[in-house]
């Protein structure tokens, strides 16, 4: 699932059908260099003017969209999940904003009239180590300006007119592929706006086969029965779980401790114009936080899923992968902080969002490399990396370039990302050898995505710079 570069630009290209076969070899240098320079601009990513023109060239075709770019990712990332027996369909929201640039004029509103942008929905699959398989569906859209201060109007209109209908669309994906492959356990996952009760309805029908798990934000009413959350905390708690929560704009990383009740419920339909909707059973997953420090807002997850949970084992496994929905956010930061997406200086929404397909692939191999070293460690560089840039990150490195036995991507993973900034903690403990000269320490931490971003992006100048050295 790795490959060298030129390996994994084939596998993700490989069921790309352009109008022109020229197009797609264009298609596949400027993936190439949008992976090389991720943090630059377009003209600086490519090498030469002759390179740049060709790249807004392609942006600029008006025969090719963005669909057709980003399928063959995602029919790629289809063929990953073979042998995976639980598959996690991660999607959320995200806006990206475009206020003030070129390509501003032709885009809707975003948070607010002052701000314009594109929304983007995608959703990616996941499995229960945390690994990125890929993209599985994409939505990606702008509101009409024209749509401003009309918020009440749009609430009135069918739900398949509406942005939340995009949530659908993504369960519909990922029971398509429960559908295709029924000997892997499909569970799609999403937070508080995925709480729409039209896909719980659909997820709870016999002829659905993708699992849902998602984030409830509205206290719901049960039938013959009182509210979601008062029947829920009155409900025993069944036992206790122990997490660690990443860090984020609103809280510090930390470990937690969580109790959890689950229970078998039935939905009380809500109210539809002109449409009946029939109640549904449920189950119904609160898990807290007890003990948070002083002065912290305790944790509290109320999830919904059409999963029975029969034993405290299955309920617990059912948390582990709710706070699996966190990849999802590094993907969009390696996008945003990474990619700078919001940076392009493109002439319209077309061009912009031809360019986002693109990036989004790169995004996520550089989520997929970096997993791939935590889950996989002792997988052997040489079948992620050509040997030239192991050679030569090895030789930056101070380290051996012959060994006892082939290094690890782990090992030269964590080279790459040294160059990006990544510092591995210090200890006193003692050092452990590896095999060939490189050293790791027991409480090291693993590199992060962005370390690891700019560590690739240098390891290609050394790559470079080595070979023309080598010759």
């Amino acid at each position: 699932m790795g490959g060298t570069m030129k390996e994994w630009i084939e596998n993700e290209l490989t069921t790309c059908k352009l109008k022109d076969k020229r197009l797609e070899v264009r298609l596949s240098n400027i993936l190439e260099r949008f992976s090389d320079y991720p943090l630059a601009s377009i003209p600086a990513s490519c090498r030469g003017w002759s390179e740049t023109q060709a790249t807004y060239r392609l942006l600029n075709n008006e025969r090719i969209e963005y669909n057709e770019i980003i399928q063959p990712h995602i029919e790629a990332s289809k063929m990953r999940l073979s042998g995976e027996k639980v598959i996690l369909m991660i999607n959320d929201t995200t806006s990206l904003d475009y206020t003030g640039k070129k390509g501003a004029n032709d885009l809707g509103y975003i948070e607010n009239k002052y701000k314009s942008g594109l929304f983007l929905h995608p959703t990616i699959a996941i499995t229960p180590e945390r690994l990125n398989l890929g993209l599985i569906d994409l939505q990606l859209w702008s509101r009409a300006n024209e749509d401003i201060g009309k918020k009440k109007l749009r609430k009135q209109l069918p739900f398949d007119q509406k942005e939340s209908y995009n949530w659908f669309k993504s369960y519909e994906s990922a029971d398509k592929i429960a559908q295709a492959n029924p000997s892997i356990q499909i569970i799609s996952i999403g937070d508080r706006e995925n709480d729409i009760y039209e896909i719980f309805l659909e997820a709870s029908k016999q002829s659905s086969k993708a699992d849902l798990l998602i984030r409830s934000c509205q206290d719901r009413k049960i039938a013959l029965s009182g509210l979601l959350w008062q029947e829920m905390e009155n409900s025993a708690i069944q036992t206790t779980i122990e997490l660690h929560l990443p860090k984020t704009e609103k809280r510090l990383e930390r470990d937690i401790t969580m109790t959890i009740q689950y229970k078998r419920i039935v939905l009380q339909a809500p109210y539809r114009k002109n449409e009946k909707l029939e109640n549904i059973k449920i189950t119904a997953l609160l898990a807290r936080e007890i003990n948070p420090p002083v002065g912290i807002q305790a944790v509290e997850w109320m999830l919904i899923t059409t999963i029975r949970i029969s034993n405290n084992e299955m309920a617990v496994k059912l948390l582990s992968y709710y706070s699996a929905r966190w990849e999802i956010e590094i993907y969009f930061k390696i996008l945003k902080s990474g990619c700078e997406i919001e940076k392009l200086q493109l002439e319209s929404k077309d061009n912009i969002s031809k360019a986002i397909a693109i990036y989004l692939i790169v995004t996520w191999r550089i989520q997929f490399l970096m997993m791939l070293s935590r889950v996989c460690p002792e997988i052997e560089a040489f079948r992620v990396f050509d040997q030239e840039e192991i050679e030569a990150i090895c030789i930056i490195s101070d380290k051996k370039k012959v060994w006892d036995k082939p290094p690890t991507i782990n090992e030269i993973v964590r080279l790459i990302a040294k160059e990006g900034g990544f510092l591995a903690r210090k200890s006193d403990k003692e050092p452990v050898a590896k095999e060939g000269g490189f050293l790791a320490r027991k409480s090291d931490k693993e590199p992060g995505a962005m370390t690891i971003w700019k560590g690739l992006i240098k390891l290609d100048n050394y790559t470079t710079m080595y070979m023309k050295m080598k010759n």
